[in-house]
């Protein structure tokens, strides 16, 4: 931001007023600003838990997305409203940008489209021409392996979600179920059972419209002529749109065994609505995923009576880099295997050439699922001499292991495939789907135990965005060496300034002394998924430049050196987490218009409503705009102001007060007040500093360079008045603009100590100066150095500075405004004492070890 030219029209607008009293115009937008940061801090809030649930490690539902996108538009409107008040509506384009926001969000936020449009039913050889949406996934993939992979498959046919759908629409339950559904709140356990129960009760009372039922019974038909069956027994299964995909639902929905023609839509209604089972409302609100995004289909695949059946993983999920398959099977039908009540047959195939088995466990299998003569299934005893027989033959084994890898390379991952053995010994795929293989290195104890080992050199802070990181230290001094960080660093800075957001995408973490996990750096920074811990107090005096760290903000440490254990863990975890649902995908899209910040230099050309991109680049602008316009208003409400109170004090400083209540304790009618008389909270914070400092020991002025400064400036008459103006402090209990001309510097406090984290701040503007261009600047560097060693978020330019800090923490803010104080005494001649640039660091060193003299000789800049 251009300060001086900000100052000049500081000036120009306060010459043109606005006809409000001037006291009552401050008031007012004080009340304002304050609305502006409580509606800033709530929205970064929502943004901040709004990336937390999409990093995937959490439970949340549409329904929460919708409420908190919600509550972060009525927060990023009130920010708009309150800078348009404060400003009287001069940041016209403000509106406009927020419509773009909102409309953006809304397209991301409507309900998906329900299924694409299709015939009811589908034959498996019609399958892969269709969109996997028709038929779902698992129906598609099944097809798939068939048609594409050249696998023997169970022949069959789809009911397709559109006719799913359309038999939730003509009985008029598809609104109620959505609503049922989304607004389930899944601790509760008696009301998802509840609801589950009375949807299973409505599906299983509406009948089928009478097409879709006979396009169903006429597909059963054709598919028992062209089996040669009079009777075909089938099998009626689940196919969800995300079903053996993403995510695999292994065991959330109905299947129904040995089904004739009599039952058959009967048995599509059960596993429709076994969609809205308890076990599988938990399953897919667990994983992120919403019913209105997965529409059903359901398959019906002619029934095995198997002889045998099972799984294969193609690879063993325990040590996935073994070489080895996994093998399970039992006797008779597959859910034998599946369900957990009985022990099946184990073998670890070699997934070489021939599949020679490397190790085999077999089970006495006492009993086993067959299917009843009619319908329906029937649990029987395996006979005597089968009991402790593999149900799998070497031949049988080696062919699985072969369909395996040809599935693997088909699908380019590791398979969970489900499998069967016929009467006539054929073996058979029943399905397949991606093989979850969990890190080894992501398990918990072993990450203990490799933290167990090290001490951190540092584990203060806050985490506000988990990972772990690890690179050379790069210790931000000023905000202008953020160029020069190297890629990969760990940036560590004193304050979580959202100029840091330029770096982000290019270090390995970022440590910060002062901040929070709700400031545009922490969202931006979990936006990019960057490591970062904020508020870690003494990192830019234990860290040195250089240093290798590794940032462990999964616990909140810093460690020396390269932590390659914890590293590859982080590694291996980020890379399993179930981080990709549909609901997720929706949610990022949505946060896409939301939380990415593109504003971040105030000083920008593109820092302008016309730049606004985003909900966060809004509440930027409109955050900065709002510190400029309360600068404006108490600059307004002092100006030319008759009755106020003068200060009485032995310290020279002309200074009236104007008391918007509760800010002085005077007698009615005085005239004056006095230091003991403050009441104003932030205002006693800055008298402390402004008295700590020995007046008649403050550095002084050489002859010599006094009157060249002097004889350079008093030329000009805007000078000697602003020199003659006297200093205008508007208070009240907790809020304090102070206006202070001393010397040739211009100066202005405005703050608030109202005990709320969420709207207290400190902010300072400081411009002029009597010394050459050159002065100017080296004051302004050891302003800004000093200021950034505290926390302060700065942003300097030229003979200008504005710096600004906020909460949380009342005593951080009150040491920092007596720092302001401190600062403001003796800086009034530090310009015409620094005569080269060793001197900034010098005095900056010397001031914050409490030397006032800032260890400066007079007329040389050097040091005593």
């Amino acid at each position: 931001m251009n300060w001086e030219g900000w100052i000049r029209g500081l000036r120009e607008r306060l010459a043109k007023g606005t006809g409000e009293d001037p006291r009552q115009a401050l008031q007012r937008k004080v009340e304002a600003f304050k609305r502006l940061v409580a509606a800033n801090h709530a929205a970064l809030d929502l943004m901040a838990d709004l990336q937390l649930k999409a990093s995937g490690e959490y439970l949340f539902d549409m329904a929460y997305v919708r409420q908190a996108v919600g509550r972060l538009m009525e927060e990023g409107r009130a920010s708009v409203s309150a800078l348009e008040e404060l400003s009287g509506g001069r940041y016209r384009g403000l509106r406009p940008a927020l419509a773009r926001v909102e409309e953006a969000v809304s397209g991301s936020m409507a309900q998906a489209a329900g299924p694409p449009p299709g015939p009811p039913v589908l034959d498996f050889s019609a399958i892969p021409a269709v969109p996997v949406e028709l038929v779902g996934n698992k129906n598609y993939r099944l097809a798939e392996i068939r048609s594409k992979v050249g696998l023997p498959v169970p022949d069959g046919f789809v009911v397709t979600s559109r006719a799913c759908r359309d038999f939730l629409e003509a009985g008029g339950l598809l609104r109620t179920l959505s609503e049922a559904v989304e607004g389930l709140v899944l601790s509760d356990q008696a009301v998802l059972n509840r609801t589950s129960a009375l949807i299973a009760r409505e599906i299983a009372a509406v009948p089928w419209p009478p097409d879709r039922a006979r396009a169903i019974l006429d597909a059963y038909d054709d598919l028992a002529r062209r089996l040669g069956r009079a009777f075909l027994p089938v099998s009626v299964r689940s196919s969800a749109a995300g079903e053996d995909g993403e995510f695999s639902f292994a065991g959330q929905y109905a299947t129904v065994l040995n089904v004739g023609r009599e039952r058959l839509l009967e048995a599509c209604k059960e596993v429709m609505a076994s969609q809205f089972s308890p076990r599988a409302l938990v399953y897919y609100k667990a994983r992120g995923l919403s019913e209105a995004l997965l529409p059903m289909a359901v398959g019906v695949i002619a029934m095995l009576n198997g002889r045998a059946s099972g799984v294969l993983y193609t690879k063993d999920p325990q040590e996935p880099d073994s070489g080895a398959m996994l093998v399970a099977g039992h006797w008779g039908l597959g859910p034998t295997t599946v369900d957990g009540r009985s022990t099946p047959d184990l073998f670890r195939v070699s997934r070489e050439e021939g599949h020679p088995v490397l190790e085999s466990t077999v089970a006495r299998k006492e009993r086993m699922l067959l299917c009843r003569e009619g319908e329906g299934l029937v649990e029987t005893a395996v006979p005597g001499w089968m009991r402790q027989q593999p149900c799998l033959t070497r031949d049988q084994l080696a062919l699985l292991g072969d369909y395996g890898l040809r599935l693997e390379a088909h699908y380019g991952r590791a398979q969970d495939v489900e499998w069967a053995v016929d009467a006539g010994e054929r073996v058979l795929i029943l399905q397949s789907r991606p093989l979850r293989l969990a890190s080894r290195q992501a398990q918990g104890p072993g990450v203990a135990a490799l933290r167990q080992g090290l001490k951190p050199i540092l584990s203060e802070g806050v985490i506000a965005s988990r990972g772990v990181g690890a690179g050379p230290v790069a210790l931000l001094a000023s905000e202008e060496e953020l160029a020069s960080v190297p890629d990969g660093a760990v940036l560590v800075a004193q304050a979580a300034s959202p100029l840091l957001a330029e770096a982000v995408h290019r270090v390995a973490a970022i440590v910060t002394e002062a901040g929070s996990a709700a400031s545009h750096l922490a969202t931006v920074a979990r936006e990019f998924r960057v490591p970062a811990i904020v508020g870690a107090r003494g990192a830019m005096d234990h860290l040195r430049p250089g240093q290798v760290v590794t940032v462990d903000a999964e616990m909140g440490n810093i460690y020396e050196g390269r932590q390659e254990g914890l590293l590859a863990a982080a590694a291996a975890a980020r890379a399993e987490e179930p981080a990709d649902s549909p609901l997720l995908r929706r949610l990022r899209e949505v946060l896409g218009h939301l939380t990415p910040l593109n504003l971040t230099d105030p000083r920008a050309r593109q820092f302008k409503p016309s730049g606004c991109r985003t909900l966060h680049d809004l509440l930027r602008f409109s955050h900065e705009m709002a510190v400029q316009e309360i600068f404006l208003a108490g600059s307004r409400a002092t100006a030319g102001t008759r009755g106020a109170l003068k200060l009485q004090s032995p310290i020279p400083l002309d200074f009236y007060f104007i008391d918007l209540g509760g800010g002085l304790e005077v007698a009615e009618g005085s005239r004056t007040v006095a230091p003991e008389q403050f009441r104003c909270e932030p205002l006693l914070a800055v008298w402390r500093g402004v008295t700590e400092v020995p007046w008649s020991t403050g550095p002084a002025v050489g002859a010599r360079a006094a009157a060249s400064t002097v004889a350079s400036t008093l030329a000009s008459g805007d000078l000697l008045q602003r020199m003659a103006e006297p200093n205008f402090v508007v208070v009240s209990r907790s809020y304090l603009n102070l206006c202070f001309r001393l010397g040739f510097h211009f100066s202005r406090v405005d703050a608030s100590l109202s005990g709320d984290d969420a709207t207290d701040y400190a902010a300072f503007l400081f411009h002029g100066g009597a010394a050459d261009a050159a002065g100017k600047t080296r004051r302004v560097a050891f302003m800004a150095k000093v200021l950034e060693q505290v926390g302060f978020s700065v942003s300097a330019r030229e003979d200008a500075l504005f710096a600004r800090l906020d909460g949380p923490g009342r005593s951080r803010l009150e040491s920092g405004l007596a720092l302001l104080g401190r600062l403001l005494v003796v800086t009034r001649q530090t310009d015409t004492l620094m005569t080269e640039e060793g001197a900034v660091e010098r005095a900056a060193r010397a001031f914050l070890a409490g030397d006032y003299t800032l260890g400066l000789r007079p007329g040389t800049g050097e040091g005593r």
